[in-house]
Parts: C-alpha cells; sequence; structure tokens
C-alpha cells in the first residue's frame, strides 16, 4: 500500500469489536468513521519525529495520576474509533490494552498528514468533541506550528492558543506545559 493516501474501505456497519478481530501485524493504523473502516500506511518519519517529541514533552511535564501516551486507540463510541497520534489520559501506569474510552481522555493530539488533512482538521475533531475528550491539539508541519483547542460550553471546539515555530506554545490544560514548536522537528 502507498504512503501517499488512506484508503477507506466502504463495508458499512462495521463496529469496534470487528476491529478487535483484524491481524494487528502490520503497520497500518485502522480507524472506524460511524461504522466505516479507514486504513492509512504508516506515518512518514517527519511525523513520527513531531508526535515523538512531543509525546516526550507531555510525558515529562504530566503530573501525577495523567500520562502521555501515543498509537492507541481511543473508542469514541461501538462505531467510532479513532488513534490519534499522542494523547493525555488518566491513570499512572500503562494498560495491557491499549485502547481507552474516550471518557478517560483529556487530550487527544493529531498530526497533520496530507493524506489525512481533512480528518485531523475536521473529521475527528468533531468526533473528539462529540465525545467529551476536553481538549484537542492539531501540529501542522508545513508551517510547523500548534493550534490548541477546548470545548466550549455549547460542547464545540473553539480555538485557545497557537503559536508558530520559534515561538511559545503555553497552556494550562490538561496540565501546564511550554515549549516551543520549533522543537518538533531537528
Amino acid at each position: 500500500m502507498s504512503n501517499a493516501a488512506t484508503k477507506v474501505f466502504y463495508a458499512q456497519g462495521w463496529t469496534v469489536a470487528d476491529l478487535d478481530r483484524l491481524p494487528d501485524d502490520d503497520d497500518r493504523r485502522y480507524e472506524l468513521f460511524d461504522g466505516v473502516v479507514s486504513v492509512a500506511p504508516s506515518p512518514s518519519d517527519e511525523h513520527q519525529e513531531a508526535a515523538g517529541v512531543l509525546w516526550a514533552i507531555l510525558r515529562a511535564a504530566a503530573p501525577a495520576g495523567l500520562r502521555a501516551t501515543h498509537g492507541v486507540g481511543v473508542v469514541i463510541s461501538q462505531d467510532n474509533f479513532l488513534v490519534p497520534d499522542v494523547l493525555v489520559v488518566r491513570g499512572d501506569t500503562p494498560r495491557r490494552r491499549g485502547d481507552f474510552p474516550a471518557s478517560d481522555v483529556l487530550l487527544a493530539v493529531e498530526v497533520v498528514s496530507p493524506s489525512t488533512r481533512s480528518q485531523d482538521r475536521w473529521r475527528k475533531p468533531s468526533l473528539y468533541a462529540q465525545a467529551g475528550i476536553p481538549s484537542y491539539w492539531r501540529v501542522e508541519l508545513d508551517p510547523l506550528h500548534v493550534v490548541a483547542y477546548r470545548l466550549d460550553v455549547d460542547g464545540f471546539y473553539a480555538e485557545h492558543t497557537r503559536a508558530d515555530a520559534g515561538y511559545v506554545f503555553s497552556v494550562a490544560e490538561p496540565f501546564r506545559v511550554e515549549f516551543d514548536p520549533g522543537d518538533l522537528l531537528p
């Protein structure tokens, strides 16, 4: 499968339980959008670098009772299952089974790739907001910047903070953290 595009199989009516039966011995990411399976190839090295550095920043800043993790799924509903690039969850120790209910997730982060641009900018944030995840961050690689959103009183994400490379990105939710988005890539 090409790394250039996300492939979507239009099999209707899939559930999270159906995804659990798929082989997990490849590098593809399987997600569910309203019962439709989306299969994406492995992210680029640049994408993984930005996500990995951000994970390390969040991991170092996380207070007791919260933890940063990456590459694991979030069960939004029985027919919506997403895999954010980085997330902050409740709990201090890794779980044997990586999937988290949305109620345990405080922050979902997507690093935008050319093949997932519209999903990362519109579709996924909409589902994260519907699930009540308090914070969503979007990392854009070209040009490099980070945008933080938080749920407003109506249950939609409102932009809270934005910072370009060379400036300080500073937020207090889900915990205080500051960094220069330029540090996400060498």
